[in-house]
């Protein structure tokens, strides 16, 4: 795990900074290793019929290392940052349409916050790692002296070499069960911490490829490993020569037989995905049947829509992690069996990113998010900013906003159903794979289980002798 700098609890941008600040200072809502969402600073939520309003009740009993009682008027302010222009919060655009004005505290442990439009995902949201809570006293800041409702307190911190805490004994929860948490930053390479985890070291590592697995193995170490919703899509820009055609879509769709790759992507532990970027982890996945490899329907729709010799085009791939190219290059290989000749343009990430939602072909990867519907309404919604593939369809627009009215995500699966068979006849999207989180702990390490998003809950960790 990398340790980085942590510059306010409103401003994280990474996962590694999340498991840091979440030792000292917790969010509202804990999402579970089971992808689902449920109350932690608060105990308990309701909203109105059409999703707009919300009414949060604090949890009595937290207390912060200071002493001071948790209360609704700070969890007020903290949301009131988040919507603030000059924070730069990434919670501002989870939050989106809420004012100032629309935060109301209604007692000391009872808040209410009006939208100006339906918040379907919102006690996921207030999970993110971005949504810890500060105590207002400390202005946002993190440090060894700033307050936090969480069970360790900091004791040092420095950017790219670790981070020391001890645990409170004033803890409102359960645990801790250890008195000392240490993080060490290793860099990225998993060789390195798979040699840590087998001399001792260390007692767990945040991620490891696949390929270190047997050496865990063979070290007699725990594997730990979910499924989850994180991925990198084909994405086609539907404005673009030939993938205005929604046939070409779905041969490159057809072209395509999701369990080869899976085989061929070594770097990484993957499963079978369909096309349509909605994993059954997700509790709100129907269950669709498995549309596989059919090069002679593909190369059908190729002819039908006036490409009966193929085409050539580039495929703009992140160099980083090893998998996207693995990935990138199976499809490669499917594709020209239709006529399709990609060109793979491996890039170094700053410059992966720099044009990511610009290029006609795109390699784009997606983090796991709680529910399939979060990521649909991301990507594919019409004038949504990360809709890189700029698809506009009524029809999938009117779909989501069904959907988007359904808060019990079982009871959305029917329409998600709609959605996926929209997604796999007219989609901008070739999506084979599914990523799984991975990672290794030594023999005597206990309380660990492995989270989709790489959460590490550090008051349920224990030594075991």
């Amino acid at each position: 795990m990398r340790v980085q700098d942590i510059p306010d609890l409103a401003q994280l941008s990474w996962p590694d900074q999340g498991n840091l600040v979440r030792a000292t200072n917790e969010t509202l809502v804990r999402l579970g290793q089971d992808n689902r969402a449920r109350p932690w600073l608060l105990s308990r939520w309701s909203a109105s019929s059409d999703l707009r309003s919300w009414t949060f009740e604090v949890r009595d009993g937290v207390r912060w290392s200071n002493g001071d009682a948790l209360t609704a008027q700070q969890v007020a302010w903290n949301i009131r940052r988040w919507i603030d222009e000059a924070i730069g919060s990434h919670m501002k655009g989870r939050m989106g349409g809420l004012s100032s004005s629309g935060v109301r505290v209604q007692s000391s442990h009872r808040l209410q916050l009006s939208f100006d439009l339906p918040k379907l995902g919102l006690p996921a949201a207030l999970g993110h790692y971005n949504a810890a809570i500060a105590h207002p006293a400390s202005r946002g800041r993190w440090g060894a002296n700033q307050p936090g409702t969480g069970p360790f307190r900091l004791v040092s911190h420095l950017a790219d070499e670790g981070a020391r805490f001890v645990a409170r004994q004033d803890y409102w929860g359960p645990g801790p069960f250890v008195d000392e948490l240490q993080f060490i930053d290793m860099g990225d390479d998993s060789s390195q911490k798979l040699a840590a985890l087998a001399s001792g070291q260390v007692d767990l590592v945040d991620s490891l490829g696949a390929g270190d697995i047997a050496g865990a193995r063979t070290e007699r170490l725990q594997i730990h490993e979910i499924p989850t919703g994180s991925t990198a899509v084909a994405r086609m820009k539907v404005t673009r020569k030939a993938f205005t055609d929604r046939r070409v879509r779905k041969a490159m769709r057809l072209a395509i037989d999701p369990a080869a790759v899976v085989a061929a992507v070594r770097s990484a532990r993957t499963s079978p995905a369909e096309h349509h970027h909605m994993a059954p982890i997700h509790e709100d996945y129907p269950s669709l049947p498995r549309v596989g490899q059919n090069l002679r329907e593909a190369r059908q729709l190729m002819a039908e829509a006036g490409w009966p010799q193929g085409f050539s085009t580039e495929l703009n791939v992140n160099r980083d992690p090893p998998w996207n190219r693995e990935l990138a290059q199976a499809m490669q290989g499917m594709w020209s069996r239709i006529g399709i000749n990609v060109r793979l343009n491996v890039l170094p990430g700053a410059q992966f990113w720099e044009s990511w939602d610009q290029t006609d072909f795109g390699l784009t990867p997606w983090a796991h998010r709680p529910y399939a519907l979060q990521i649909l309404n991301l990507a594919y919604r019409s004038g949504q900013p990360w809709n890189d593939s700029e698809y506009s369809s009524s029809t999938l627009d009117r779909l989501l906003d069904e959907a988007s009215r359904i808060t019990d995500p079982v009871q959305r699966r029917p329409i998600m159903a709609r959605i996926g068979k929209h997604m796999l006849e007219e989609g901008p999207i070739c999506q084979p794979i599914w990523i799984w989180a991975v990672t290794a702990s030594s023999s005597r390490l206990r309380g660990f289980q492995m989270h989709p998003t790489g959460e590490i809950h550090a008051e349920e960790l224990w030594l075991d002798g």
